[in-house]
């Protein structure tokens, strides 16, 4: 079973430009992954976890910092 729900939570002092920059760094990685990939399936740790552990220089850095 498929379900097309998709939420943002709230996260407590993070500005809504920092926000922005997740949201769209996120996207782009998504974009970049069905560009290359094509059809394959993904998780998130595909894009985030990984290879793809080392989060400074973007704008994932800003979740890093907040939770250590």
């Amino acid at each position: 079973m498929i379900v097309n729900v998709s939420e943002i939570r709230a996260i407590k002092d993070i500005s809504d430009i920092e926000l922005q920059r997740i949201v769209d760094y996120l996207q782009g990685s998504v974009y970049c992954w069905c560009n290359i990939r094509g059809n394959d399936w993904f998780a998130a740790r595909d894009l985030v976890g990984g290879n793809n552990y080392d989060w400074s220089n973007t704008p994932l850095n800003v979740l890093y910092e907040k939770q250590i």
